[in-house]
């Protein structure tokens, strides 16, 4: 076996730390001002108050809180542990990033995994600003929210709530992304669309899961699911995919095959697409077929 050159080897591994250094770099956490604890070991603690709060800061990620409790591995010195070492806040906390604002009770952020669990005694809640002033703000509000100082990206989880202009939803998870303004739910999708308009009805809709482009120039929606349905007055239709342009008031419904009801006249619509205008409260059959844009849901 041929053997590798001692100062090659000494290269590739200096290299490789290096390579793990600048991932880890990102992830590490900086708080400011004086703590009390064990200087060497840790834990490093760290009080604040409402007019003076504990601030921090990782990647883009600022944080505030009443408290905060820094530690390491244990029997690794906590001024030497950078990218192993763990935090908790208490008491008001508040993150931001960019667009983003959140606020819960408790935050519990890893260097190991960039990931930090934002939670609350109640709701915890988080508001997405759009850059555009005619756009409207994306509110959530679950059990606990994740932030993903790598993505940009955000995990809501357990009874979450999403409201984004006469749009609004409920669902068991919802992944946002802040530079798509996308948001996908997960386990089980309800959806609720308000009348912009006298002559609109509010639209309910239903499936396992959901993909909402929150931009204000898109406002698309797409929902999945072994049944999918879409409630419009007197009218319900089911399929397995529902797209909806919330701009054209038109929604598309596929299935083997889709079918709308009209409780009131007895009417019935089916096919594999079908074309519901919910301003017209109207439904034909599309016998040309339709190919949903699943580019904008990226």
């Amino acid at each position: 076996m041929k053997s590798i050159p001692a100062k090659v080897l000494l290269f590739s591994l200096l290299a490789g730390f290096a390579i793990a250094a600048d991932v880890a770099k990102p992830r590490e956490l900086t708080i400011e001002g004086d703590y009390q604890g064990d200087v060497r070991n840790g834990p490093w603690n760290y009080t604040g108050t409402a007019a003076t709060p504990v601030k921090a800061k990782v990647s883009k990620l600022n944080i505030s809180s009443t408290t905060a409790k820094l530690v390491a591995p244990a029997g690794t010195p906590i001024a030497t542990a950078n990218g192993q070492r763990e935090a908790e806040f208490g008491g008001k906390v508040v993150v931001t990033r960019d667009r983003v604002t959140a606020e819960g009770t408790n935050l519990k952020y890893s260097e190991k995994t960039g990931e930090g669990v934002l939670s609350s005694t109640a709701q915890t809640n988080m508001t997405y600003t759009p850059e555009n002033k005619d756009g409207d703000p994306v509110k959530v509000s679950a059990n606990s929210i994740s932030f993903d100082v790598d993505t940009d990206q955000s995990l809501s989880k357990g009874n979450v709530k999403l409201l984004n202009g006469r749009q609004s939803a409920v669902s068991d998870t919802l992944n946002f992304n802040e530079k798509t303004e996308l948001a996908i739910l997960g386990g089980g999708v309800t959806m609720v669309r308000q009348p912009s308009k006298a002559g609109e009805n509010i639209l309910t809709i239903t499936g396992t899961e959901g993909k909402v482009q929150t931009n204000k120039d898109k406002k698309l929606l797409l929902i999945t699911g072994k049944e999918v349905k879409l409630v419009d007055g007197t009218l319900t239709t089911t399929g397995t995919t529902i797209y909806y342009d919330d701009k054209t008031n038109t929604a598309v419904i596929q299935g083997n095959p889709a079918k709308s009801v009209d409780s009131k006249s007895k009417s019935v619509v089916s096919g594999i697409v079908l074309e519901q205008r919910t301003d017209l409260h109207r439904v034909k059959n599309l016998s040309t077929g339709f190919k949903i844009p699943v580019e904008q849901f990226k």
